[in-house]
């Protein structure tokens, strides 16, 4: 092949992956553990109630709220898929934190490289601050999440010296 191409082709490290599938598989379970065992409180009954109504209805509401309303918009849509109960409703969050712990890898590999991303990436799937929110029927963690994605789309911007890439 020419050397052009191969620069193109992402190098792929095997510990690498393995550490990501282990640090994935340690954050899931510390998410779901006990996702459904505490009692709806009262702002996440209001998310349920939100995700009942209408998109049209949750645009309503949030704008003239302090609400944004993507987190009600997904929950709206995973709710056909999840049923009622506070543990599917839940499990939204927990895919929200995971991929959050995927961003963290990718906000940390682009500053310092692969190691930095491990060691972040373990750090938030250790964190009980990020284990709660992960656990809750609240935009929190989708603000981590697109927080993180922001910040790492600004580096790779401010490193290639991009808008696009």
């Amino acid at each position: 092949m020419t050397d052009w191409i191969e620069k193109l082709r992402p190098r792929r490290h095997p510990l690498t992956l393995a550490g990501l599938v282990a640090l994935f598989l340690l954050g899931f379970a510390l998410r779901l553990h006990r996702l459904g065992d505490k009692n709806v409180r009262w702002d996440e009954g209001l998310a349920i109630w939100a995700a009942r109504q209408s998109i049209l209805d949750i645009n309503r509401w949030t704008s003239a709220d302090v609400y944004p309303p993507l987190y009600f918009w997904l929950l709206h849509g995973w709710r056909p898929f999840s049923g009622d109960t506070e543990f599917g409703l839940r499990y939204l969050s927990v895919l929200i934190g995971l991929l959050t712990i995927a961003a963290v890898y990718l906000l940390g590999k682009a500053v310092n490289g692969r190691l930095t991303g491990l060691l972040a990436a373990l750090l938030l799937a250790l964190s009980r601050f990020d284990i709660a929110w992960s656990q809750e029927m609240r935009m929190y963690g989708l603000a981590a999440l697109l927080g993180t994605l922001a910040l790492w789309a600004a580096i790779r911007v401010w490193d290639r010296g991009l808008w696009l890439d």
